[in-house]
């Protein structure tokens, strides 16, 4: 080691100039964090004042649902005729002309897409093309 990288016994005593320097960065270091807390404080106050009255949070809106007697897999299986290929806007039309189920949501046609692609009377022939099967052997009495 030369002697230029040797630390001196000034840095280990109380008194010395690295000990004073690294007590004023400290003294530095907590000041900002004391601004950086008052700073969020600040700014989650702005955002709670932004924020409508009522509302679940500032990003989301409450939509209450719409009144529908029975499940969307159930109006899908109604809305469609047994046997015959129906395409999604087939589909949709006959759900929305039937009134079986009502809904204002923007992700109806992906709803109803997962529903017929999960549904297991439901078979997918093509592309967006389903047929319902027929059904086969007693029929299922439906509660209204």
């Amino acid at each position: 080691m030369s002697s230029s990288t040797k630390v001196g016994k000034d840095t280990s005593l109380q008194g010395g100039v690295f000990f004073q320097t690294f007590r004023d960065l400290l003294k530095q270091r907590e000041a900002l964090d004391h601004q950086i807390l008052r700073l969020q404080g600040h700014f989650f106050k702005m955002v709670e004042k932004n924020a409508k009255p009522g509302s679940i949070s500032p990003s989301k809106k409450y939509v209450a649902r719409m009144h529908n007697l029975i499940i969307l897999e159930e109006a899908v299986r109604r809305s469609m005729i047994p046997g015959r290929k129906m395409n999604m806007i087939d589909i949709l039309k006959a759900i929305k002309n039937n009134g079986l189920y009502h809904s204002k949501s923007k992700l109806f046609y992906t709803m109803v897409n997962n529903k017929l692609n999960k549904d297991p009377m439901i078979e997918k022939v093509s592309r967006g093309v389903f047929v319902l099967q027929k059904r086969s052997g007693r029929l299922e009495k439906v509660a209204m």
